[in-house]
């Protein structure tokens, strides 16, 4: 029964980044300002259409958002890499979204967080007190 409990949890840990990642990396693959959004709609339905598009992928970007800090709080599932893809992504998201700085600011400084806890945690682990660059994996 533990050892089912245990590939439960696995697997959300890796579905759940999966997903997440996914929801981050889907609205800004396509990048277009909202200002080009907006010249080359030509009528008002396509105007429309560009806010419901923008706001979108906002709502794509918070769900990854969040679904990225269950896995990460929840499923106490901290890789290093995937720390920094969230500082990463937050940056891309500030740069090339539309109204991107409500998702990538909160991402970039919760990734930054959480990599410095868990290099703080892995300091205090190691088996000098981190003395000499002795870092524990």
């Amino acid at each position: 029964m533990k050892d089912m409990v245990e590939n439960i949890i696995k697997f959300v840990r890796k579905a759940g980044t999966a997903v997440a990642l996914v929801l981050l990396v889907f609205p800004i693959r396509s990048f277009k300002s909202f200002e080009e959004r907006l010249l080359e709609a030509e009528t008002a339905l396509e105007g429309i259409q560009v806010f419901a598009s923008v706001s979108a992928g906002l709502t794509m970007g918070f769900t990854g958002a969040i679904v990225l800090a269950l896995v990460i709080d929840g499923a106490e599932f901290r890789p290093k890499w995937l720390l920094l893809s969230m500082i990463v992504l937050g940056g891309l998201w500030c740069f090339f979204h539309p109204q991107g700085w409500m998702v990538g600011a909160p991402l970039m400084v919760y990734g930054a967080l959480r990599l410095f806890q868990s290099l703080s945690a892995r300091h205090r682990q190691s088996p000098d007190g981190g003395q000499n660059g002795n870092i524990s994996q």
